[in-house]
């Protein structure tokens, strides 16, 4: 199965519906996600965190060798976040607290 179709599935989930889903890209602009979400026929409503919203800073503003992503800046305290991936595991870059979800499939973790 293809990224798109993957993700189509995914998406059309009833899990996807007890919340609000947004893709997380680590590697492709906010302009790239958009065309991917354009030409997979992904809902419009779908928001997303492209790899511009990555930090080389961490919440104390000292900075770190990788960019991260700390979802408390995103999501106030009492959210419950579900992390869905590809791939054997989340990169170490994922910063806040959520519950891992691994998806068989085939995408490698890249979007």
């Amino acid at each position: 199965m293809n990224k798109a179709s993957e993700l189509q599935k995914i998406m059309s989930s009833s899990d996807m519906e007890k919340g609000y889903p947004i893709l997380v890209s680590m590697c492709l602009s906010v302009h790239e996600v958009q065309k991917f979400i354009t030409d997979a026929a992904i809902s419009n409503n779908v928001r997303f965190i492209s790899a511009e919203m990555f930090s080389i800073f961490d919440s104390s503003n000292k900075k770190q060798n990788d960019f991260i992503l700390d979802l408390r800046g995103f999501f106030k305290d009492g959210y419950e976040i579900n992390f869905y991936h590809f791939g054997d595991a989340l990169p170490g870059n994922i910063v806040g607290k959520y519950k891992e979800i691994k998806l068989k499939g085939g995408m490698n973790g890249k979007l």
